[in-house]
């Protein structure tokens, strides 16, 4: 099988063969939207029926194109898929994705089929993507090599890339994260049936992807738990956090993934261990991915799990306090310096507990957002801090955001807000946070969620970190930390 996936996230020809001229069809997308995003590569319809399609000449067959492409896209009726696949062996291509479904999700002949595609692909070791599947997008270099709605949409480049066994799932999460939840994406592939290149294959190639730096996964079902937690731990050592969606962990859920991609969800438990053991985040919901992104994307992880809060409510400093505290965070308890400094900041009906409230007094004095931060991050029990800003909107917003970002610049902890405003109305303040790389959440259970996730990642991290020095052998020869 192929393993240079670079040649495949940008090739520089792309054969699509059984194109149509019906640009709203399946057959006829793929070179519409290619096209249409300003492709830079070469472009080879293929199909009898056709002299040009928009434009491009169009060739009978796969080998009277004038070179070998780097990818073809396959999008022919099942039965003569293994025909053109072992076209495009004979031809030399080094990468398909087949867009047909047909196959074992269906059974009976389908099965059959199926099996006849992997001997074809080993035979001339081809690396498939598919079938069954919606194809890629690689946003940075313009490769919209797949179909639906959401290939219509131009997207800003990002650290975000992803995998998922589901095509219109994959590239709903893709569309509603980057365009919605301002979470960038580089590079999304969708695997389907994966006879070929597999889910834990690409996880490896981005791990190793310099422009990659969040990895997002949807899986229904995978060969291998084992090779799962070695990826895992690849990607802590690399820093590259991994979410992931497990799906098919009930038993009619199980059946639904063997119907849609052949991929049988197994035991639920198995895979919580490994996530576990590999440091793999698990989310269960399109937000998820979006909230906890941009807490990994802050580029600062907690040294620990002690966390403090400033808020100007008290209901939702309780609210955050609760959730961080069931999700295994500790509130910080601020040392007796820390608590002096506060005094002279705090107006006295306000708490010096934490969550300490400053109340709505920032209305009349902004420093106490300053003041307050100031002295919190620098005392060495807290890990990281949480700023609840209610609903404040317009100028005064902007003024604290600066605050914000100001206290944030003089510390290396993680700083994360929580701010009920719409976007509408604060949005300078918004964008100033987003370029200190300041999260920040609608509400207070997102946000705490969210400081929970980087928590538990930053603890994964010093804990493979501390294996790796355990195990590293000495300069001497023997086992750091060993009885020699």
């Amino acid at each position: 099988m192929k393993t240079d996936l670079q040649r495949f996230f940008n090739p520089q020809a792309i054969a699509v063969i059984g194109a149509s001229q019906d640009f709203v069809s399946i057959s006829g997308q793929p070179l519409k939207h290619l096209t249409g995003h300003s492709y830079r590569g070469r472009l080879y319809p293929v199909n009898p029926r056709y002299q040009e399609i928009l434009g491009r000449k169009c060739y009978p067959a796969l080998a009277d194109l004038p070179e070998v492409p780097d990818l073809a896209l396959v999008l022919v009726n099942a039965v003569r898929v293994p025909d053109v696949l072992r076209q495009c062996g004979v031809k030399g291509v080094p990468y398909v994705i087949i867009f047909t479904s047909g196959f074992a999700e269906v059974g009976g002949n389908g099965a059959a089929l199926q099996q006849e595609l992997i001997e074809i692909a080993r035979e001339y070791r081809i690396g498939v993507i598919g079938p069954n599947c919606q194809g890629m997008i690689n946003v940075a270099d313009r490769v919209f090599a797949g179909f639906g709605s959401v290939f219509n949409a131009d997207y800003a480049p990002g650290g975000v890339s992803m995998v998922s066994q589901s095509g219109g799932f994959g590239f709903s999460v893709m569309n509603l994260t980057a365009l919605d939840g301002g979470l960038p994406f580089r590079q999304t592939v969708t695997t389907g049936n994966e006879i070929g290149i597999s889910t834990l294959d690409f996880l490896e190639y981005f791990i190793g992807d310099p422009q990659t730096e969040i990895i997002a996964a949807y899986i229904e079902g995978l060969q291998d738990l084992r090779r799962l937690r070695k990826v895992g731990k690849a990607a802590l050592a690399a820093g590259k956090p991994i979410l992931m969606w497990k799906v098919g962990n009930t038993e009619h859920g199980r059946k639904a993934a063997v119907a849609h991609t052949a991929n049988p969800g197994g035991a639920p438990a198995r895979y919580r261990a490994a996530f576990r053991q590999a440091g793999i985040i698990r989310v269960e919901d399109i937000q998820d991915l979006t909230d906890y992104g941009r807490a990994l994307r802050c580029g600062r992880l907690p040294r620990g799990n002690r966390l403090a809060i400033i808020t100007i409510s008290g209901g939702a400093g309780i609210l955050m306090t609760d959730e961080v505290l069931e999700r295994g965070m500790r509130m910080a308890e601020l040392a007796p310096a820390t608590l002096a400094r506060l005094r002279q900041v705090v107006p006295s009906f306000g708490s010096l507990l934490n969550p300490v409230d400053v109340t709505a007094a920032i209305f009349n004095d902004l420093t106490l957002v300053n003041g307050a931060l100031q002295a919190i991050v620098d005392d060495p029990g807290v890990d990281c801090v949480a700023l609840i800003n209610a609903s404040i909107q317009g100028e005064l917003a902007l003024k604290i955001a600066g605050e914000i970002v100001a206290g944030a610049q003089r510390t290396d902890k993680p700083v994360f807000v929580t701010w009920g405003a719409r976007e509408a109305v604060a949005p300078e303040a918004y964008a100033l946070l987003d370029n200190a790389r300041i999260p920040y959440y609608k509400s207070p259970v997102r946000c705490g969620r969210a400081l929970a996730v980087l928590s538990s990642y930053a603890e994964a991290r010093r804990h493979a970190e501390n294996l790796d020095t355990t195990n590293r052998p000495s300069p001497l020869g023997r086992e750091v930390g060993g009885e020699g």
